[in-house]
C-alpha cells in the first residue's frame, strides 16, 4: 500500500510540474510559431550544447556530493544523479521551497539526514551565486555592463566567501532556535569552498559557451565573444534563480536576455527574442526530461540505501 501511495504520488507531482511547465511555456507559443522562420538548425552545435548542459549538470552534482561528504555521508552517484534531477523539478512549481523539500525527503529516503541534504544544498546556491557574480564581473569586466573596478568587486566577492566558515555554524545554530530543534553544521573550511567556487563557476562557464552554441546553431547573425556570452547568460539566470516567486526564474531570465545580448552585440534585438524563447524551450526540456525520466523510472538497489562516511 505505502509503495502505491508513493507511485501515485509521483504521477501527481510528475502531472503538476507539466501542467506548470506547460503553462509558463503558452504565453509564448505564438511569438516562436511567428518567428520560427527565421531559424536555422545547425546540429552540430546543438547536439554539442546539450552535452555541455549535461556536463555542468555533472559538475554540479558532483560538487553536491563532495559537500555533503563534510557533513559525514556519501551518496552514490546515481543516488545523487536521481535527487538533484527530481528535486530540480520543483523549480518549474511556484515557491522555492518545493526542490529543497523534496531535495530533504529524497535524501533522508537514500539515509542521508535531511539537515545535511538540505543545508549542503543551501550552501551551494550561496557559493553559486557568488560564484556567477565574479565570472560575470570577469567576463564583462570590459564591455561596460559591471563596474570599472570589476577586479576589486571581484576580489570582495571572495573575500566575502572566504568569511563564510566562520559565520555558518552561528547561523545553522539560529536557524535551529527559530525552527525549535538543533541544525548540525560540519566544520567547512576555506578550501572546501574553494572547491564548491570552482567547481560552481566551471558549471556557469559551460552553461554559458552551451549557450553560444545554442545561438550559433539557431540565428543567422550570432556573433560575438564566448566571454559575452557566458556574462550574457550567467546575469540572466542568476536574476531569474534570485527571483523566487518566478517558477524556473520565467520571464526575469527572458528579460535579461533581451536587455543585454543586443548590449554586447551579440545579436540583434529580434535574435534576442527569438534566442530568449528557444532557450527556454532548449533548457526546459534538459530540465525537464531526465526528472521526469528518473522519477518514474524504478529506482535501483542502490537508491534505498547510502553508506555512510567514517
Amino acid at each position: 500500500m505505502r509503495s502505491a501511495l508513493i507511485r501515485v504520488a509521483q504521477l501527481v507531482l510528475a502531472a503538476l510540474v507539466i501542467a506548470f511547465a506547460v503553462r509558463e511555456m503558452s504565453p509564448h507559443w505564438d511569438d516562436l510559431r511567428s518567428s520560427w522562420g527565421r531559424l536555422e538548425l545547425h546540429w552540430p552545435w546543438l547536439v554539442g550544447s546539450g552535452l555541455l548542459v549535461l556536463t555542468s549538470y555533472g559538475v554540479l552534482i558532483e560538487t553536491w556530493r563532495r559537500t555533503i561528504r563534510r557533513w559525514g555521508h556519501h551518496l552514490a552517484l546515481d543516488v545523487a544523479t536521481r535527487i538533484w534531477f527530481v528535486s530540480n523539478l520543483g523549480r518549474y512549481v511556484p515557491g522555492k521551497i518545493w526542490q529543497i523539500t523534496a531535495m530533504g525527503a529524497m535524501a533522508r529516503e537514500a539515509g542521508v539526514p535531511a539537515s545535511a541534504a538540505v543545508g549542503s544544498s543551501l550552501l551551494i546556491a550561496v557559493v553559486n551565486v557568488l560564484a556567477g557574480g565574479v565570472v560575470v564581473l570577469m567576463c564583462a569586466a570590459d564591455a561596460g555592463l559591471v563596474p570599472e573596478q570589476a577586479a576589486i568587486w571581484g576580489a570582495l566577492i571572495l573575500g566575502g566567501l572566504a568569511l563564510l566558515p566562520p559565520v555558518l555554524p552561528s547561523l545553522a545554530e539560529r536557524v535551529g532556535r527559530w525552527r525549535g530543534r538543533e541544525v548540525q553544521w560540519p566544520s567547512i573550511r576555506v578550501g572546501d569552498l574553494a572547491l564548491m567556487f570552482v567547481g560552481c563557476a566551471l558549471a556557469w562557464c559551460l552553461y554559458g559557451v552551451a549557450f553560444e552554441w545554442l545561438a550559433r546553431g539557431t540565428l543567422p547573425d550570432a556573433s560575438g565573444a564566448t566571454r559575452y556570452y557566458i556574462a550574457s547568460f550567467t546575469m540572466s539566470y542568476r536574476a531569474g534563480f534570485l527571483v523566487l516567486v518566478a517558477p524556473g526564474g520565467a520571464g526575469v531570465r527572458e528579460l535579461g536576455l533581451l536587455t543585454v545580448l543586443p548590449q554586447l552585440g551579440l545579436t540583434s534585438v529580434a535574435g534576442a527574442f527569438l534566442l530568449a524563447l528557444t532557450s527556454r524551450l532548449w533548457l526546459t526540456v534538459f530540465e525537464l526530461l531526465p526528472g521526469l525520466a528518473l522519477l518514474l523510472l524504478p529506482r535501483s538497489s542502490s537508491s534505498r540505501s547510502s553508506a555512510h562516511e567514517h
